[in-house]
């Protein structure tokens, strides 16, 4: 991964708020000149509502998408997997970063609201709030 560009996860069910965001970040991103890869990665329990919110989001072209359900799935599993495996290994909010990133994670599935996690490169420093918060974040960025 080039360490200049930057990945934005991001989640939810709301597509009204995956339109606003993913448009906002794109033109947050062209003004900065920020190389910016937006990735929808659904919910750990994708049903027909993520099914058709990949869809609308292929169609628009509004990000990119994970190919079919099973690899949305496998993305929450194996961030449960590390969940469990730091716990296992005596890890713990407290003193692992990593781990207290995949807390986050999980957390923002357990809700339909959006949200968004941003890195650059192969830093373990993001940003990550839910969605209405980087949303309001990203407007006030345009102003």
């Amino acid at each position: 991964m080039a360490s200049e560009k930057y990945i934005c996860l991001y989640g939810g069910e709301d597509l009204d708020w995956i339109r606003s965001f993913t448009n906002t970040a794109k033109v947050v991103a062209k003004a900065t000149q920020i190389p910016l890869e937006l990735l929808y990665v659904g919910k750990s329990n994708p049903r027909r509502k993520v099914v058709k919110i990949k869809n609308v989001i292929m169609v628009e072209k509004l990000s990119h998408t994970m190919p079919d359900l099973i690899l949305i799935w496998h993305f929450w599993d194996r961030c449960e997997s590390m969940w469990h495996s730091k716990k296992q290994h005596g890890k713990s909010v407290g003193n692992d970063p990593i781990m207290k990133e995949i807390k986050s994670t999980l957390s923002f599935d357990k809700s339909d609201q959006g949200w968004a996690m941003i890195s650059r490169g192969v830093t373990i420093e993001m940003a990550k709030a839910k969605g209405n918060t980087i949303l309001k974040s990203l407007n006030q960025f345009e102003k």
